[in-house]
């Protein structure tokens, strides 16, 4: 973490110390207009002045930190996936209803952007990305699905059962028969919105029960469900839909 940090610094003062030298005028003072329509004519100038040194893009793009996903490491800029021999570098965004994915693997100079404005285009977004990266890479992606792994006969709940929280959800998870199942309760403003309560079975992708899968049956999407804390202990949050909620009974 210190090493991300440290980058990060050394970056945006370099960001920094080149807006400043490229558009401060330290007598100056412009309209909410002017600072509008100021790069229009000036693309050069924009573009030089945000754009990050190739030694610094290169420094973003190397794993800094270990992932529980499988498959995956976590650099400053990016989440590095792995499909097949390829290198792909992953970013995606949500909101309610909305959903954002960004896939560069640049040994193949390929870039592939999915802007989706419904509740089922996380679906569609795992989908094309896969059919793209099976058509003209013909690399296996793991963006819809991987192999879950047998942990029967392990004879514990691994921690998990509790009552997890973050603002406008609470998470219980129970495991009926061993297997975890998770349980959402929306409220305030995702209770506007109409999301319901939904109960999602966990097939777990790895044998220390720390990272499970599971489809969303309001989009069809498949999510990544994380445990936080020790191993065979108790823990003490979960990661869903990449939102962390910390356990509070």
């Amino acid at each position: 973490m210190r090493s991300i940090a440290a980058t990060f610094s050394r970056i945006a003062a370099k960001a920094s110390r080149r807006l400043r030298w490229r558009w401060a005028k330290p007598s100056s003072s412009a309209s909410p207009k002017k600072v509008w329509t100021f790069p229009a004519p000036h693309p050069n100038e924009l573009r030089s002045a945000l754009a990050a040194a190739p030694a610094d893009v290169e420094v973003m793009q190397q794993p800094h930190a270990e992932s529980h996903v499988p498959g995956e490491e976590q650099a400053l800029g990016w989440t590095v996936r792995h499909w097949g021999d390829e290198v792909c570098l992953a970013q995606d965004a949500d909101t309610f209803g909305q959903r954002a994915f960004l896939r560069v693997v640049p040994a193949r100079r390929l870039a592939l952007c999915v802007l989706a404005n419904s509740p089922t285009g996380g679906a569609l977004g795992q989908q094309l990305i896969e059919r793209v990266a099976s058509d003209l890479l013909d690399a296996p992606t793991g963006e819809s699905g991987d192999t879950v792994v047998d942990v029967t006969g392990n004879g514990n709940d691994g921690g998990h059962v509790g009552v997890y929280d973050r603002l406008h959800q609470r998470i219980t998870v129970a495991a009926p028969a061993g297997s975890p199942v998770l349980a959402t309760e929306p409220s305030g403003m995702l209770q506007a919105l109409g999301v319901r309560d939904a109960e999602l079975p966990l097939r777990p992708l790895d044998h220390e029960g720390r990272v499970f899968v599971t489809t969303d049956p309001r989009s069809g999407m498949r999510e990544l469900v994380v445990f936080t804390g020790p191993a065979g202990g108790p823990r003490t949050g979960v990661y869903l839909g990449g939102r962390l909620h910390r356990r509070t009974g």
